[in-house]
């Protein structure tokens, strides 16, 4: 999802709280927020999830700022849907954990 937040817009979004909506297709997730002091044509944002966790590849959805309080003319590029899978766990050895 790199280019998830990714704006097509030509104008600078500019002191806002932009809203996204993650969720799986069984309408399960999490509504995250990031403040933004500028946030360019072309530029991203990379927000973090606290509690939408993924357990099995599954196709899940964000769509950002999902109440419309951005005016712009193409919401278009507003969602995005993505098959992601759990990484692997940390191999255990003698106690300790490896990435």
């Amino acid at each position: 999802m790199s280019d998830y937040g990714r704006t097509r817009n030509h104008r600078a979004l500019v002191c806002l709280l932009l809203f996204v909506l993650v969720r799986d297709l069984a309408l399960s997730g999490e509504q995250l927020s990031a403040p933004v002091t500028i946030l360019r044509a072309g530029a991203s944002v990379t927000l973090q999830t606290s509690t939408f966790r993924v357990t099995s590849a599954e196709e899940v959805m964000a769509t950002v700022d999902p109440f419309g309080a951005i005016k712009e003319s193409d919401r278009s590029n507003n969602s995005l849907r993505a098959l992601l899978s759990p990484g692997q766990p940390a191999v255990q050895s003698e106690g300790k954990s490896q990435p």
